[in-house]
């Protein structure tokens, strides 16, 4: 693997890190931004030939897997959280709906 490519890769790497802590402080509008430019670093990374193929590069992508596995399951959460807030508020708005209508 190239040096550049090294480089990018440990920057895709240190992105998702990143994120991953922005998922778990709960600042979810940092994502996006982070997502399509980890998104355009992995473009230009891959595919790798059979020679970009190490066991450095092996573990940088197997430690960028597990956190990504992380932050989707934080993401997974947050939106299931959101859905039960937002049907909540879905049932409270009925109920004041149909006390004022009586």
């Amino acid at each position: 693997m190239s040096d550049n490519a090294v480089t990018q890769l440990r920057q895709a790497v240190d992105l998702t890190r990143a994120m991953l802590q922005m998922a778990q402080d709960r600042k979810w509008s940092a994502l996006p931004e982070m997502q399509q430019k980890r998104a355009a670093l992995l473009e230009q990374i891959f595919p790798l030939g059979e020679e970009q193929q190490t066991l450095d590069t092996r573990a940088l992508l197997e430690s960028m897997i597990a956190d990504n596995q992380q932050l989707e399951q934080i993401c997974r959460d947050a939106q299931q959280t959101l859905r039960l807030e937002l049907s909540d508020l879905n049932k409270n708005r009925k109920a004041v709906a149909a006390y004022q209508s009586s």
